[in-house]
């Protein structure tokens, strides 16, 4: 009966050791409504923070958004809608191991655009945006991926039509090439509902006229299911009036993904990496039981009668 006990002591902490070996959860959820309280799918939600890479997904068609693995401190999230007022919450306080719910309200009627600039200025933009010229853009997002598995993306353009954008790729999606019109200012992004998808570079950077620029990006399916991506491309120009910069579209490319379920949820790589401390700890209970048997053994050679 005693080895039982021995044994269930054993599995007891072995399972105490992988669950104290899986680190604290930091999570930041919410839902996205308008005035009525209807969800809003679609909604860009981003998340930034001094000295932290903004992170942006959108919300699910219920509304919701989740971000994951947020290391402790203040943040601020801004929501943002066509045809609803930009929405921002600022001070927002994550510590280690804390899920923080967010409920965000989008009032309807955006703020008016400024309006348009003079006529005579006109046809001096039409002119410089079509007389840019072609150049050509390669990304590489998976159409295939495995639910809370990240997958890098890429993105290059150059002002060149023979320039080689498929070298030293990192991402594992196959690289498409098109040709696009390009400015020596390009913005590029990624988004898509029910993803995570963290920036890893500017979203607007020079194209210089030899070689190519990039744009990166980690992304992270939530759930299983057929998604949707949209790398959106915009050529960049500075103005006289109005805003000093002004872009204009010359991609929103849909980019249809396939998101499996895992097959393996169990952590093996954690698992693997604190193997030493519970084959550590398998070898003391072993020891104990070794002494503990032995002890049980002198004992009853003590009381054995001469």
């Amino acid at each position: 009966m005693k080895s039982r006990s021995y044994i269930s002591l054993f599995s007891t902490m072995c399972l105490m050791s992988i669950l104290a070996a899986q680190p604290p959860t930091t999570r930041i959820r919410g839902t996205v409504v308008d005035e009525q309280g209807s969800p809003l799918p679609g909604v860009t939600v981003t998340l930034r923070a001094p000295g932290f890479i903004p992170r942006s997904t959108m919300t699910s068609p219920e509304g919701a958004f989740l971000f994951t693995a947020v290391p402790p401190g203040v943040y601020s999230i801004s929501a943002q809608l066509s045809g609803f007022a930009i929405r921002e919450m600022r001070d927002i306080s994550v510590t280690i191991a804390q899920t923080v719910s967010l409920n965000i309200s989008l009032l309807s009627g955006a703020v008016p655009p400024p309006p348009p600039p003079p006529t005579k200025h006109l046809p001096a933009l039409d002119a410089a945006i079509s007389g840019l010229p072609l150049g050509q853009i390669m990304y590489n997002p998976p159409t295939e991926m495995i639910e809370q598995k990240t997958e890098r993306v890429e993105a290059r353009i150059s002002q060149s039509l023979t320039e080689d954008l498929k070298a030293g790729l990192r991402g594992m999606g196959v690289p498409n090439v098109e040709n696009i019109k390009v400015s020596s200012s390009m913005k590029a992004g990624l988004a898509g509902a029910d993803f995570e998808i963290l920036e890893l570079s500017e979203p607007v950077q020079q194209v210089p006229s030899s070689g190519y620029t990039q744009w990166e990006w980690d992304v992270k399916p939530n759930s299983a299911g057929n998604k949707v991506l949209h790398l959106s491309v915009s050529a960049v120009f500075d103005t006289d009036y109005g805003e000093k910069r002004k872009s204009f579209p010359v991609m929103d490319k849909p980019i249809y993904v396939k998101v499996d379920k895992r097959l393996h949820p169990f952590n093996w790589e954690l698992a693997l990496k604190y193997a030493g401390g519970i084959v550590g700890i398998a070898a003391g209970l072993f020891g104990i039981y070794k002494g503990l048997k032995a002890a049980k053994k002198k004992r009853r050679g003590q009381k054995r009668p001469d």
